[in-house]
């Protein structure tokens, strides 16, 4: 392959969506990390860092926040981003929020009030949020809340599509995040590690997709050289459908609990899984996860309730989720002595399913927005979620205090409710793999299992030719 051609990135699907405030998901989440800059790349209760912002802080109350947007950043024709375009970006990230993203919407509205923005000038900017909202600096990490230019065809990311709605894409020379090291043009390609590269040097593909693999497929891969493995903050999790959903359904869901054994799962799985239960260990690993062990007397006793109640478990036909729903419907049905039913469909026709809650049980990834607890806690309030399976008024108290206080404290009780009441059943925690080509330096993932592309770089690596 010529070294002007250019790096084709993987995915396993072509994106619903790659603008940053139409992602749908993870392949345009993918996608869109090349198109758009965003806020801030880090964050915690005081500051954030590494984005378009310089500074947020917020008043003593919490409900005032001050944003300044850095000076000199330009949009791929040139022209300068400011607190204007900050501002659109915010404005239609939080109108979308209510019907298209829960983590949004818990953060910028609060019993029908919604947050309000003010342009003080070109780079600064006051948001008012309706409760206190010591965590917001974490919410402004989100791609969703990228800025908007005044013309639809600029974007601010260290990439440029060659033509509207193209995956070709080449190097935006007007970025901040523009580098001399940065490949000068990316090809997003549909391609599985499967079939990209498992042919040794001839590589379809430079960088795979963090794609889905069969067990067999990731103990042949894992081990390479041109492996990256990490830890992600994506949680496996069982959904409850209307029939186990609600607080009378409480003892039902800690039975299903019960009866799986997560340690076993993980190393059937070969360790491309670990067994998680408590959200805050997915972002702090000193945080012991507290993995509860399986108990087939107790889950019984709790399934008693259910008299003879037929359950299945759905679940889509992509790798690995045959195989890690097979190991599921086994422990539940051998732990509560009751047949359960693996029902596995297209993908399709598992979004359809989940869209109408036409199920017992679903097996899905839940991803963590922004890298904190409250990503995952908050969107069960009952007064941000429509669905079912949404949490007490006394949940929604438990998660403004830990949004005012920021307090581990607070986290923890928020936490621990939320495990009481299992509106999910946390089962594992993901792990990526991505497989890079010669041409590449080593990428780097974060702990949504991604990759920033401002930060590969073009290079023979040690292992290439």
């Amino acid at each position: 392959m010529h070294q002007f051609e250019p790096i084709r990135v993987g995915l396993d699907a072509l994106p619903l969506g790659t603008s940053g405030v139409r992602i749908r998901d993870y392949n345009g989440l993918a996608v869109a990390r090349a198109l758009h800059d965003i806020l801030a790349v880090s964050a915690d209760s005081n500051s954030v860092s590494g984005g378009i912002l310089d500074s947020w802080e917020c008043d003593e109350r919490g409900t005032k926040h001050f944003l300044k947007v850095q000076h000199g950043l330009h949009w791929s024709d040139g022209s300068t981003l400011d607190a204007r375009h900050v501002v659109r970006g915010l404005n239609h990230a939080i109108d979308r929020s209510l019907v298209s993203n829960k983590a949004i919407a818990a953060a910028f509205w609060w019993k029908g009030r919604r947050s309000l923005l003010t342009v003080r000038d070109n780079y600064h900017i006051e948001l008012t949020t309706p409760r206190a909202h010591r965590l917001l600096g974490h919410l402004l990490t989100l791609p969703q809340l990228s800025p908007i230019a005044d013309n639809a065809n600029c974007w601010s990311g260290p990439y440029v599509p060659r033509q509207p709605d193209s995956l070709n894409l080449i190097i935006n020379g007007q970025s901040r995040l523009w580098q001399e090291s940065s490949p000068l043009k990316l090809k997003f390609v549909v391609a599985r590690a499967n079939d990209s590269l498992s042919v040794g040097s001839e590589f379809m593909v430079d960088l795979t997709a963090n794609t889905a693999l069969s067990r067999s497929e990731w103990i042949e891969f894992s081990v390479r050289e041109n492996a990256v493995v990490s830890d992600t903050a994506i949680l496996g999790v069982l959904i409850p459908g209307p029939r186990l959903s609600g607080p009378h359904n409480v003892d039902l869901r800690r039975a299903i609990s019960l009866s799986i054994d997560r340690g076993g799962l993980a190393q059937t799985m070969n360790n491309m899984i670990h067994p998680a239960w408590r959200p805050r260990s997915l972002f702090d690993v000193s945080i012991d996860p507290n993995i509860p062990s399986a108990d087939q007397h107790v889950a019984r006793n709790l399934w008693s309730t259910a008299k003879g109640m037929e359950v299945d478990l759905l679940f889509a036909n992509f790798a690995p989720n045959p195989e890690i729903a097979t190991i599921l419907v086994d422990q539940i049905s051998q732990s509560l002595g009751q047949k359960v039913r693996a029902r596995q469909v297209s993908w399709e026709s598992y979004l359809s399913q989940l869209s109408h809650r036409s199920f017992d049980l679903a097996y899905a990834l839940l991803p963590s927005q922004y890298l904190h607890p409250a990503s995952i806690l908050s969107t069960f309030r009952s007064d941000i979620r429509e669905e079912g399976n949404q949490l007490s008024d006394t949940f929604g108290d438990l998660c403004n205090a830990m949004d005012a206080s920021a307090n581990t404290s607070d986290i923890d009780a928020a936490e621990h409710f939320w495990l009481e009441q299992l509106p999910l059943i946390p089962i594992c925690q993901t792990r990526s793999l991505y497989l890079y080509g010669p041409r590449l330096g080593r990428p780097l993932p974060d702990k949504h299992g991604l990759i920033s592309y401002d930060t590969l770089k073009s290079g023979a690596t040690s292992w290439g030719v």
